[in-house]
């Protein structure tokens, strides 16, 4: 399955691609265990996004660029290029970020998902860029956002990974296995006849290989269930 959302916003001037839930009976992909939303904002103005997170799951946010500012009730931490953060979404306590109060451009993605994934990390936590685990190979880099070696310990339930090709190169996905997609950032991949661009998702239904073109920016999440329609 190949998807690309339109670009959308929620009121403001906070711009996003929006993968899943459905926006619409239209718009989104309607697949969503272990994941509850997958958003890719931009944001060159200062701006919000309120509640961030529905009572009983958890949000990752990670900033592909420039710098926001994360609030639960009356806490509050900064992020810039390369950090990430989870928040446990609570009752009590509701999670928005903020773009800088400057015009500068801010991109990052924010996954929310069911909270029975019995994260290591307290309610609240950042990682800074520098204590992301990172690999590099002649192929890749790869930055593992999340996950059980993650910068943020999920146990193995939920990874994410950034991978920046450095040159041409493949892999495979198999399946079954746990729900795996692929988000184009950059670039494009393919996959036997199937291309898939900038700002697509690609969610293989069965195993497949994966040609990765240079110069491409893929975001690979993986979680422990199979996906539900």
């Amino acid at each position: 399955m190949i998807y690309e959302p339109p670009l959308s916003s929620d009121g403001g001037r906070i711009m996003f691609y929006r993968y899943f839930p459905r926006l619409k009976p239209s718009i989104g992909i309607g697949l969503t265990k272990p994941f509850v939303r997958l958003d890719h904002f931009y944001s060159n103005t200062p701006d919000s996004i309120n509640k961030l997170a529905s009572p009983g799951t958890s949000v990752i946010l990670y900033m592909l660029s420039g710098d926001a500012s994360v609030k639960r009730g009356v806490n509050e931490f900064s992020l810039d290029t390369g950090s990430a953060a989870i928040v446990r979404s609570l009752e009590m306590y509701e999670t928005s970020v903020t773009t800088p109060n400057r015009f500068a451009k801010s991109e990052g993605i924010v996954i929310e998902f069911h909270d029975h994934a019995k994260i290591t990390a307290q309610d609240k936590l950042p990682v800074s860029a520098s204590a992301m685990p990172s690999y590099e190979t002649e192929e890749s880099r790869e930055t593992r956002i999340a996950g059980k070696w993650g910068g943020i310990e999920t146990n193995g339930f939920l990874s994410i990974s950034l991978l920046d090709y450095l040159t041409h190169s493949s892999f495979r996905v198999v399946k079954p296995g746990s729900n795996t997609m692929l988000l184009v950032l950059e670039g494009w991949i393919s996959s036997g006849n199937e291309t898939i661009v900038k700002d697509q998702i690609y969610i293989p239904e069965e195993a497949v290989n994966i040609d990765c073109r240079k110069g491409t920016r893929l975001l690979i999440l993986s979680g422990g269930e199979n996906a539900a329609s």
